[in-house]
């Protein structure tokens, strides 16, 4: 008897490169032992002090890269000897969970006509029928508040 599996329309997390989620799971888990696990909810003027966190690692970052030669370029920050692109996109996660836990739940997004669901779900018959293996946007726009 062949297993089968429904993933159809689904999130694709092995999409997700692995060496840069590994290096934000390293700076999330040394956060826990410096502060404390999801003490960064507790943050006074969270979204301000990430944005201009996650800035400061891009800066750092950027410096580094363009081999200037100024002061205060890096690729790794001494503070964890973690990739400053990671501390930059964590700080930005952090923001972006925010934001998502004030839209509806995802449950309810999907119920929309033509969601990102109803769409993933016609690439992948089309996978499964000869079609394209693209993977594309989804044709939605949503707009923040």
């Amino acid at each position: 008897m062949a297993g089968m599996k429904d993933d159809a329309g689904k999130a694709r997390f092995d999409l997700l490169p692995p060496l840069a989620l590994k290096e934000v799971a390293m700076i999330l888990t040394g956060g826990c032992y410096k502060y404390e696990e999801e003490s960064w909810r507790g943050v006074p003027d969270l979204e301000k002090r990430y944005d201009a966190a996650a800035k400061r690692h891009m800066s750092k970052h950027q410096l580094w890269e363009r081999g200037s030669g100024l002061p205060g370029g890096s690729q790794i920050d001494p503070d964890m000897n973690c990739h400053h692109l990671a501390h930059a996109i964590c700080c930005l996660m952090f923001k972006l969970e925010l934001e998502l836990e004030k839209l509806p739940s995802v449950d309810e997004r999907f119920q929309r006509p033509q969601s990102v669901r109803d769409r993933l779900r016609r690439e992948d018959q089309e996978r499964l029928t000869g079609g394209t293996e693209s993977c594309q946007p989804p044709i939605e726009v949503r707009s923040v508040r």
